[in-house]
């Protein structure tokens, strides 16, 4: 159920805007809505491979041996 404020706020904004872009809201809404999590191939991340710069490649792997390899015995 949508609360009233927000269904009021989100009716006014849609009337300030023309048809294209009303309808443009209303796609959106319709992909929030069809969020799910679905498999993904390897092989259709294969195409991805390299497209990380190295420089940040080499900040990520900085950040995960500083941060993430550490074990904290007290924390748990």
């Amino acid at each position: 159920m949508i609360e009233p404020s927000v269904k009021d706020a989100l009716f006014r904004e849609l009337a300030g805007l023309d048809e294209a872009d009303r309808k443009r809201v209303l796609e959106y809404a319709r992909t929030l809505s069809e969020r799910t999590l679905r498999p993904v191939s390897g092989a259709s991340l294969l195409p991805l491979a390299g497209s990380v710069p190295e420089s940040d490649m080499a900040e990520i792997e900085a950040a995960i041996e500083e941060g993430c390899e550490k074990v904290n015995p007290g924390a748990w």
